[in-house]
């Protein structure tokens, strides 16, 4: 059954950009490769080392110090929420995206 919100084409993008920012290819976006991710998202290039490292350990929910695909998702589907819109159901394409 396809989802009719299109949370699956949501997540594949997720993960699609999860890969761009694992620079090290561990499947994990450690501090230094969540800092660009998390700018990137929020659109804010200059945010203070303190408030990247706040945002990391919020989204670090079982908090290892790195964040995995699946927190990455969660990550992108909560800033989805405010900065997508589906401009048909029909098709689904996502019109605008955060990143």
């Amino acid at each position: 059954m396809k989802n009719p919100d299109g949370l699956d084409k949501i997540k594949e993008l997720a993960i699609n950009k999860f890969k761009k920012f694992d620079t090290n290819h561990d499947n994990y976006l450690d501090l230094s490769e969540f800092g660009p991710a998390f700018k990137a998202m929020k659109k804010l290039p200059d945010l203070a080392p303190e408030a990247i490292q706040k945002a990391m350990d919020f989204y670090d929910k079982n908090h290892d110090g790195k964040i995995s695909k699946e927190e990455f998702q969660e990550l992108v589907i909560i800033g989805l929420q405010y900065h997508v819109y589906l401009d048909d159901k029909r098709h689904g394409r996502i019109e605008s995206f955060c990143f």
